[in-house]
């Protein structure tokens, strides 16, 4: 894997857990636009396996302690 695949992975990783900073994300939005095959094939499994992870521990209500 080259540096370019490197970077890549690492800012699709980011795009897909929402922890990109803005330049980070302007970055990956240009590497997307221009990526290969295989790039688009992770992106589009890291998308499906992040929507997965969501769906998976459905959400508590706070205790009224919370708000205090």
């Amino acid at each position: 894997m080259n540096n370019k695949n490197n970077k890549f992975t690492e800012l699709c990783t980011g795009h897909v857990l929402k922890a990109l900073s803005e330049n980070e994300e302007r970055e990956f939005q240009q590497l997307l636009a221009q990526a290969n095959e295989e790039q688009l094939l992770l992106y589009y499994e890291l998308k499906a396996a992040a929507s997965e992870l969501a769906t998976q521990h459905p959400g508590e209500t706070p205790s009224p302690s919370v708000k205090n």
